[in-house]
């Protein structure tokens, strides 16, 4: 981490701020001018801007478009706090160059360890046409096998890795005092989730029989305590693979917002990817092929992961609760409302489907 300042908002990405950042990419940058081009607020800041930039960083391959991603939000202490920003900084500082999932290149980043507060310097997505995905629309089914193939790759890449459980500002998937196992405590408990739930076009995203806040709740608990008791080998996952946050760039998907990477295991990622990529028709149909095909994929990789598919099965039916509680707690402005709402509606689904509550004993 670096002792110089990071902007506390976009007027402080001035040409010479820029100059010392994109300096640790190559020797000899110069900026001479930053451009805004457009701003957009959701969970997090990202700006693009327009460099005019020397023959140096040309020559660097820095390009002409940038993004800048940090978070000036109106919700930015309670991010911050949480501290996605300075775990995505250190994401593509230390991992990103080690893995070979699609993800946007980045020319600088770096964080705050006292605010809380990240940045990063990356490619402009939008310059390179590429077609963002959104939770609004859904995958066909061999687009979906394609995409766990390339998470079977991310997850085979760290298995079991001691390098991987060395990073202890990884946070661990559902470990104690993280975002993930607090989500219902930062509502206020199940008292919060339940005025969550109280609007009708919420309530309506689950059935009468799933919509109850103390089982949500119940469940969150259970599942921090699953996975602290649990022995079965981490990996590197994602955290948060909704197709809003994904792209398709020369007709391969590729994946961006990484501020819940964890350490975690891998089943997580599946149903979460499955659940919300799917329409819900498609997903009773398939889910079960599917997740046959990434444990072949994973095994193509060399890994001996252990699991039937009925152990793999299993597991994935505990997971539809964390699903709903991400979106759950999502507030109309950090998202599209209808958005939210969709998202919602397909893993409320699930809880139901999948007998999830019956899981817990509840």
């Amino acid at each position: 981490m670096s002792t110089y300042s990071i902007p506390k908002n976009i007027n402080e990405v001035t040409p010479e701020w820029m100059t010392w950042a994109l300096a640790q990419h190559s020797v000899g940058v110069k900026i001479h001018n930053v451009e805004i081009v457009n701003v957009f607020e959701g969970t997090s800041s990202r700006i693009r801007v327009r460099i005019e930039r020397n023959e140096a960083a040309i020559a660097a391959g820095i390009p002409e478009y940038l993004c800048v991603k940090a978070n000036w939000t109106e919700h930015a202490d309670f991010t911050m706090v949480a501290g996605l920003w300075a775990i995505e900084a250190m994401f593509y500082q230390r991992i990103r160059p080690h893995i070979d999932m699609l993800a946007p290149v980045a020319y600088y980043s770096d964080y705050d360890s006292v605010s809380g507060q990240g940045i990063i310097l990356m490619e402009d997505l939008v310059q390179k046409n590429v077609t963002f995905g959104s939770n609004l629309n859904t995958l066909s089914v061999d687009q979906l096998m394609l995409a766990l193939e390339d998470f079977a790759a991310l997850h085979a890449r760290w298995w079991g890795s001691e390098d991987l459980m060395k990073m202890d500002w990884l946070p661990l998937a559902q470990g104690e005092g993280t975002l993930d196992a607090e989500f219902v405590n930062f509502q206020g408990g199940a008292e919060g989730m339940a005025r969550l739930l109280a609007p009708p076009e919420r309530a309506a995203t689950l059935s009468a029989q799933a919509n109850d806040a103390e089982k949500i709740a119940k469940v969150v608990d259970a599942l921090v305590q699953r996975e602290a008791s649990s022995t079965a080998p981490r990996c590197l996952i994602h955290g948060d693979t909704h197709l809003g946050n994904s792209y398709w760039v020369n007709g391969r998907m590729a994946w961006l917002d990484w501020q819940l990477v964890r350490r975690g295991r891998p089943i997580r990622e599946v149903f979460y990817v499955i659940g919300c990529s799917l329409s819900v028709e498609d997903r009773r149909k398939h889910e079960r092929d599917l997740l046959k095909h990434y444990l072949s994929a994973l095994s193509a990789h060399g890994v001996d992961h252990g699991m039937s598919f009925d152990d793999a099965w299993l597991e994935y039916r505990h997971w539809p609760v964390w699903g709903f509680i991400c979106w759950a707690v999502t507030q109309d402005g950090w998202q599209p409302k209808e958005v939210i709402l969709e998202t919602m509606r397909r893993f409320g689904a699930a809880i139901d489907d999948l007998e999830t509550y019956s899981l817990f004993g509840l």
